[in-house]
């Protein structure tokens, strides 16, 4: 799975404006074992709009109910009213004390490496009109189930999006209220 990402200085989906979220929500049908891969195509200071990540998000015991309810969730089947858990960064931070947003300068062909449970979230880009080219890679083991909106050519994506049901039976019930504005769970 792969997806090219031209982050323009007007784009309405980088922080702090969007939301941070956890990839498992878009496609946690397959391999618990997805990892994704976050690469630049050119160098990125931060004001070009890089990549932020909350650091232990996948796997500190302040994040456990977090991980379980909205990072359970199927955006395709649950009405979330928004991507992610909330746009508050230092109360998301707050969850557990070892937590910390991490983010940087990078140069073209680094990559970054994080787990479908990770908080994340993509920095505005600040510049006058410079696009922010990278690429998010989605890898799991070959034998390990997948999950089925991103196989194919084209592939399906997400249900809603497209008009389309992969299901006969009504949507699945969220695992908890949904919220009607974003925030911690």
């Amino acid at each position: 799975m792969k997806w090219l990402r031209a982050m323009s200085p007007d784009a309405k989906d980088a922080e702090p404006r969007g939301s941070f979220h956890m990839d498992n929500i878009f496609m946690g049908r397959g391999s618990d074992r997805l990892t994704t891969a976050w690469v630049p195509f050119e160098d990125v200071p931060i004001d070009l709009g890089g990549l932020v990540a909350l650091q232990g998000s996948s796997s500190l015991p302040g994040f456990k109910r977090l991980r379980e309810t909205y990072g359970s969730i199927d955006v395709d089947r649950c009405d979330i009213k928004g991507a992610g858990p909330g746009g508050d960064p230092l109360a998301l931070a707050s969850l557990d004390p070892a937590a910390r947003w991490v983010t940087g300068d990078f140069n073209a062909g680094d990559v970054v490496l994080f787990t479908m449970h990770t908080l994340h979230g993509g920095i505005r880009n600040e510049t006058a009109q410079q696009l922010r080219l990278s690429a998010d890679l989605r890898f799991q083991p070959a034998r390990e189930r997948r999950d089925e909106r991103w196989i194919g050519h084209p592939p399906l994506m997400h249900e809603r999006s497209r008009g389309l049901s992969l299901h006969k039976q009504p949507p699945l019930t969220c695992p908890f209220p949904a919220p009607s504005t974003p925030s911690v769970i």
